[in-house]
């Protein structure tokens, strides 16, 4: 480890009194720190090094002399998660995903700050290692242990956002004996069979994906992809993505035949693309003894 930097660790985050680290380091030392500290910041480096300033550059975000300061440190954060994730350090890309956690917690950062931090989460996901990517589905997803953040909460989810938590769904649910993440607050972790009710309930028949009052297209086009994908997929948890993707033709064929009666050519025209759509991905789905009320459903197209 670096020795340079293991003093100015200790030296710096075992002073909790921003006067008093002030006096022993002024704002223009501060600076000349926080420059050092990102001059530091390369793929060679060992993890104990990255961490120690990790921890430094987080102190200063709470602790740094002046506003200035603080928001340097903010940013300099930021630019140091991004270099983690990029130079695939696995072990630094886990600790920054919890100090960005404590940080959307913590009262000492804007509500603009927070609200960046929320935007720079979709980051992890570009991670190489699938329980790092899998943070983000259970950050989003786990509104007890994150009950501010959540998907709840955080709306209208961006379209990289929501890409990315389908293609998570998707890989979470393609992987055999797959144990989710937890995040920093939680002893027991989320549930397979609670993230496949939450991502049913919300995305495909709730009021943020397939069923949004603001109808969304991309957005929908991707849950139906997911849907699309998982029902193909050789697993139990494929029929409930065979039974969404029937009862979503259904609430389709509903939706237009309303349409059709209030002259709505325009929405009509926007459902009939989505019916169209999911038609055209049937033929490759075995739908076994959800067969029948396939059947029954596009009887309704006649």
């Amino acid at each position: 480890m670096d020795e340079t930097i293991l003093k100015l660790y200790k030296d710096i985050t075992g002073i909790n009194d921003r006067l008093k680290l002030a006096r022993i380091f002024p704002e223009q030392k501060q600076a000349q720190c926080l420059e050092n500290l990102m001059d530091k910041c390369d793929k060679d480096e060992e993890d104990k090094t990255l961490f120690a300033i990790l921890k430094i550059i987080h102190h200063l975000i709470q602790h740094g002399a002046t506003d200035v300061i603080r928001n340097d440190a903010f940013t300099s954060f930021l630019i140091f998660k991004s270099f983690s994730i990029k130079q695939d350090k696995q072990v630094i890309q886990q600790q920054c995903f919890i100090a960005c956690f404590v940080l959307l917690y913590a009262r000492y950062i804007s509500q603009e700050q927070k609200a960046q931090c929320v935007d720079e989460l979709t980051e992890f996901y570009l991670s190489k290692k699938d329980q790092i990517r899998r943070l983000l589905i259970v950050f989003y997803f786990d509104d007890k242990h994150n009950p501010e953040f959540n998907l709840f909460k955080i709306k209208p989810l961006t379209d990289l956002c929501f890409q990315y938590l389908c293609d998570s769904y998707i890989e979470i649910i393609n992987s055999e004996n797959t144990t989710l993440p937890r995040l920093p607050n939680d002893d027991v972790g989320v549930s397979l069979d609670t993230l496949e009710q939450r991502f049913f309930n919300q995305f495909v028949y709730g009021e943020l994906g397939l069923h949004a009052k603001n109808y969304s297209k991309d957005q929908s086009r991707l849950v139906m992809d997911t849907l699309v994908t998982c029902a193909g997929l050789d697993h139990d948890r494929s029929h409930s993505a065979k039974k969404g993707l029937i009862k979503h033709l259904d609430f389709l064929i509903t939706k237009q035949h309303s349409a059709e009666l209030k002259e709505n050519v325009d929405q009509m025209i926007i459902i009939q693309e989505d019916i169209d759509y999911i038609l055209k991905q049937l033929d490759a789905i075995n739908f076994g003894k959800l067969d029948n009320q396939l059947k029954k459903i596009l009887a309704r197209l006649n």
